[in-house]
Order: structure tokens, then sequence, then C-alpha cells
């Protein structure tokens, strides 16, 4: 895959095809271009209603030019490491914040073929869409995660609005925003899906990139994202390693989200920080904060695993 440079440059007398620390140190400086303050989690943030919301300036060209971000791992570099490399424990574990331990070791490779669910059909997605109505929807957690986030999403007022979903193995968030009012849908997902629905849009990471290089990205209206970026960078759905994974795609949807936006995030929560790798993050603490950087939280609800939090989209930091 042809890196964009700077971040290019990072790669050069190193095996891009390699499992070695000369390779990890090699992506880390490729990861970090373009990346300034936002992976800088050692920076203060301010007080929040739930964790302290911080506040830095975001490079979107910088981070949508870096194509390091949406690597796969090759075929000898999978499966992934049962851990994190040590070059990169500091990285992932905040500077020692974050509990980093084993969390089993998951193989369900996609990104950069098709996805687990490859083929949406308007049926499909138009009897999720009946069953969310009828409150029925079960989704992937159930009948009352679902609830919870179409509670969520009436709080945001989308009817006649373009949004962004980030991660679906199936298409049950995208019902639930049709069902919301939304005019159109676009998800992006590391693996490949046909959406014969017309209202909902599917690209790949790699597409979204070479929209946004070309200015050819649309801005959306809102993002929903749930149990998805906790996945970013830890190698479980065959995504290159990248500490820091979750919070550049959060950066990336701010970067495509107009003025005013608002995003609807739901990611497990833990007592405290913690990475369970290579299974999924656990938020808490700055490290909820880190992830939403320029989000300004507006309310969340639910007592489930995935309790719902809508957030404000914030301007730039100078």
């Amino acid at each position: 895959k042809k890196l964009t440079d700077p971040a290019a440059q990072a790669y050069v007398g190193c095996g891009r095809d390699q499992v070695d620390d000369i390779y990890y140190a090699c992506r880390r400086t490729a990861l970090l271009v373009g990346c300034g303050e936002l992976c800088n989690t050692s920076m203060p943030g301010e007080p929040g209603p739930k964790f302290r919301y911080f506040h830095k300036h975001i490079d979107c060209r910088g981070l949508w030019a870096n194509a390091a971000i949406d690597e796969s791992l090759s075929e000898k570099q999978w499966p992934p490491p049962q851990m994190p490399p040590e070059i990169l424990m500091r990285d992932f574990s905040h500077g020692g914040k974050i509990n980093v331990f084993s969390g089993g070791h998951w193989v369900q490779r996609y990104a950069g073929g098709d996805a687990l669910s490859n083929r949406w059909t308007n049926d499909e997605l138009e009897g999720m869409r009946r069953e969310a109505g009828a409150g029925s929807l079960g989704g992937t957690y159930g009948n009352r995660e679902t609830n919870n986030l179409l509670a969520g999403l009436r709080t945001m007022g989308l009817a006649n609005k373009t949004v962004l979903v980030i991660g679906s193995e199936n298409p049950w968030v995208e019902a639930s925003v049709l069902y919301a009012g939304a005019r159109e849908v676009h998800t992006l997902e590391y693996g490949r899906i046909v959406s014969e629905h017309p209202q909902v849009k599917t690209f790949t990471p790699d597409e979204a990139r070479e929209r946004f290089l070309a200015g050819k990205q649309e801005l959306f209206d809102a993002v929903v994202t749930f149990s998805s970026v906790e996945h970013s960078g830890l190698g479980r759905y065959g995504d290159a390693l990248n500490p820091w994974g979750d919070i550049q795609t959060i950066a990336r949807a701010w970067c495509v989200t107009k003025p005013g936006g608002q995003m609807l995030l739901a990611v497990p929560e833990c007592g405290r920080p913690e990475i369970a790798y290579n299974a999924h993050r656990c938020y808490a603490d700055d490290m909820w904060g880190t992830l939403t950087t320029n989000w300004r939280m507006l309310e969340w609800t639910g007592d489930t695993g995935h309790r719902i939090h809508v957030f404000g989209r914030e301007d730039n930091k100078d």
C-alpha cells in the first residue's frame, strides 16, 4: 500500500512486512505524522460534567493524509501478537495510566477484504427499520441496548440529516438512524460492504482518505458509533497495530462533521481505564477525554454495558 509522504519516509530502511522492533519503531514514527498534540496523552484537560474535556489543535489534512493509520496487517504479520510489542506499550498505556492486560487472542480478520456482513439488502434494512419503530429490534447487543441507542438518537434531531456511522458488522445501527429520520447514512467500515438501500452508502478508510484529500468528502450533520472505536488499532480485525487508533478515528470524524454537529458514542466503560488486549479498550477518566478531543459532552444515558453519550462539536484550537 503506497503511503502519502511524509509518513512514507518513516518506513525507509525498515521492512514494511516485518514484526521486529525496527519495524514497530518505524511504524510508531509514521503514525505520529500529522497527529501533533492530539497524540500527546499527557496534556492536561479542563473539568467537565463526567470527565475532563480536552481542547487541542487537530490537523485534519495531516491526519487524513496519513495512510499509515489505515494499514492492514500483512500475511506475514497475521495473526497479531499476543500482547503489544514493548516498544509500543507505553503509548498503548498512555504513559502508564491505562492497565494493559491479556484479554484473549481475537482473530476476526476482514480489514482490507470484505466485511463480516458484506451485502445489505433493501428488504433487510427496511425490516430492521420497522422493528426499530416497534421497539423490537435486537441488533447485535440485544433489545435493551438498541432501545437505549434509539433514545439517544431522538435527542439529536436527525430528521433530514446526513449521518456518518463508524463501524458496522450488520446494519442495525444504520436502520436505527434511518428510523430516527436521517436522510442519508454513510457507513465507514474496515471491510467492503455493498448496500442495496438507496439511503445507505458505504466506504472504507482508504476510500474516505482519497475523497478527503481530493476535496470531495462531504461534511456530515452527525456521527454515530456504537461499540466500534474501542477496537481500533488492536489488530483484532486485521488492522495494523496503532496505540492512537481510537483517538485518530474520532478526530478524523470531527474533521468531516459540520460546525455545530453532534456525535453519539457508545463504548465500554470501566471503573478504571483498561485495555483487554486484543479484545477492546474500556474507558474511564482521562481515557474518555482524550478519545473525545474537541467534542463537548451534552448528555449521557443508559445503564447497560454501552452507555449512550451525546457530544457537540467544538471549534478547533488555534
